[in-house]
């Protein structure tokens, strides 16, 4: 029972729904908002817990991994970079042509979007150095893996070390970045393996323990914007999971 004044009600009637909602929320303090939050983290966390060890050991290893290699080492790295780095010194997309190669080669090619973000997150650092780091190791011993030592394409020197600094600095960076694509791409296959096989987890842990294999040189930075688009498309379309299986083995 209530009694409501000022509000255009009155008398012993059992409140309005409205009025017990307002009540309620009234009566929900921040502590109990916050405890309620907490809990519901800890109920999503149970519930994908292998998603969480599959993610963090992903995570760790890739920190280190991108963190020890040494500069240009990794594959296609230095095309890769320099094709970020004509963007953030203001020289816009590039134009690819027949004639004189630029340090981006091939990669020159490829979808701007990665390179755009890249650029964004490097433009504010010199990278003036970026040229005289590219100094090549004579004697590279590159594609022939039953002959030991001189596996390093680039002669490294300590202005590769840490606190880094200039176009290591930059490198460094998006490291850090593609494998943060990677993340996104192993979280998106789990979720879209779920939605294709009705919620079986075994089945898309399993995916997403498999995505890393394909992302050992942090090529996740395309696959997680085509798993997250599949991934809506499916969950828009409800359509047959065959459908999104034969696509995802198409493309």
């Amino acid at each position: 029972m209530v009694t409501c004044l000022g509000a255009g009600y009155s008398g012993t009637d059992p409140a309005p729904s409205r009025l017990r909602i307002l009540f309620r929320r009234r009566s929900t303090s921040p502590p109990l908002r916050r405890l309620s939050r907490v809990v519901m983290t800890r109920e999503v966390f149970s519930e994908h817990r292998g998603l969480a060890v599959v993610l963090t050991a992903f995570f760790v290893l890739g920190l280190v991994y991108g963190t020890v290699t040494p500069l240009f080492e990794r594959p296609d790295e230095i095309q890769h970079y320099f094709h970020v780095k004509h963007i953030a010194d203001g020289k816009g997309l590039r134009v690819l042509k027949p004639q004189g190669e630029a340090l981006y080669g091939q990669e020159g090619g490829q979808p701007s979007l990665y390179y755009l973000l890249g650029a964004a997150t490097t433009f504010w650092i010199d990278t003036s150095d970026a040229e005289e780091l590219l100094e090549y190791n004579p004697y590279v011993n590159l594609g022939v893996p039953g002959r030991d030592g001189n596996k390093n394409v680039i002669l490294h020197t300590a202005r590769e070390s840490f606190p880094y600094q200039g176009t290591t600095l930059a490198v460094h960076l998006l490291r850090y970045g593609s494998l943060l694509f990677g993340v996104v791409t192993i979280a998106a296959t789990y979720f879209l393996a779920q939605e294709v096989f009705r919620g079986t987890q075994a089945v898309a842990l399993a995916a997403a323990v498999l995505v890393p294999l394909r992302l050992w040189n942090s090529g996740g930075r395309g696959a997680a914007g085509r798993v997250h688009v599949r991934y809506g498309r499916l969950r828009g379309s409800r359509r047959e999971p065959r459908w999104i299986i034969s696509e995802c083995c198409l493309r």
